[in-house]
């Protein structure tokens, strides 16, 4: 007599993160911010309308704060999204934002020349590093950051044509890479808007001028490779066409924002599996027309699919 066999069902808890991303085009009077229940675009609300975003980042309690400068004429400040209460500090021209796995926040500032530190809006334990310039321990113009799984900092070093990964924040374990070695493949760090990593610790870089994204296994540049711009169909086929921001969730999946298509991209790895766009609502409404930047987060009771 055949034995039974014994099938074994597996499910795969996904998590789904909830998205804030920043419109920049003028919607009464300002920009505004949108909140999505997940990618579907479900039970999204403008937040609220506000102008001069620079960048947006969440921590992994749900808290997601935004980086605002709109000119010299006033004050630059950090707050956190439908909260009250402000940082402004020691900033002059901020340009991103990002929170380490302790919830801490550090902001890249352009006319600094520095990352900051603080651990709340209070401005507890500041600390900043760098200065002005293209030397060791210098920057100019950062215009993205992100932190890994070990606390590692890494920068988007726009001025210098370079991605910066620094150890902590007295700029122990400087290293740089620039691409050079890919340059005949358009994939050297070259007007970089954003900078993340994922699980595994691969470094993704955005060249909005190159429509494409990019990713690295380490600051060596091993094992490059690229997401392009066009798709099938040449012209009208395009996957990209002017990137500007992106976010890793927890799966390792990539969200791109892409200002001039006016649509949110996710891909299942940088080979572009899974490729899905989020531009309309289900009622037909577009949801954005230039999307920039984008923050991934898990709200307190956070969303998770059974697979």
């Amino acid at each position: 007599m055949q034995k039974p066999v014994n099938v074994i069902n597996t499910a795969v808890i996904v998590r789904e993160p909830a998205m804030y991303v920043y419109d920049e085009y003028v919607d009464n009077g300002a920009y505004p911010m949108l909140l999505m229940e997940d990618f579907t675009g479900k039970n999204h609300v403008i937040t609220e309308r506000l102008s001069g975003v620079q960048g947006i980042g969440a921590d992994n309690k749900g808290n997601v704060y935004e980086v605002v400068w709109v000119g010299y004429s006033q004050p630059p400040y950090i707050k956190e999204a439908r909260k009250f209460g402000k940082f402004t500090g020691p900033l002059k021209r901020p340009t991103a934002i990002a929170c380490d796995r302790q919830g801490r926040i550090y902001i890249t500032d352009a006319d600094l020349g520095q990352v900051i530190r603080i651990d709340d809006l209070s401005g507890t334990n500041l600390v900043s590093f760098g200065s002005t310039g293209s030397g060791a321990g210098q920057f100019k113009n950062p215009f993205g950051i992100t932190i890994d799984a070990s606390g590692r900092i890494y920068v988007a070093d726009l001025g210098n044509n370079r991605i910066v990964r620094i150890d902590n924040m007295n700029g122990d374990g400087w290293k740089t890479y620039d691409g050079q070695q890919y340059g005949g493949r358009g994939c050297q760090v070259q007007s970089v808007s954003d900078v993340a990593v994922d699980s595994k610790n691969r470094i993704y870089y955005v060249k909005p001028d190159g429509s494409k994204i990019v990713r690295i296994d380490d600051m060596d540049g091993r094992n490059m490779q690229s997401f392009e711009g066009i798709g099938p169909g040449g012209a009208s086929g395009h996957y990209l066409v002017k990137p500007a921001g992106i976010a890793i969730d927890k799966n390792d999946r990539i969200y791109v924002t892409d200002i001039d298509a006016g649509y949110v991209t996710r891909l299942d790895d940088i080979s572009g599996a899974g490729r899905t766009v989020l531009s309309n609502a289900s009622d037909g409404i577009k949801l954005f027309k230039r999307p920039t930047h984008i923050a991934l987060f898990f709200p307190v009771k956070s969303n998770e699919v059974i697979r």
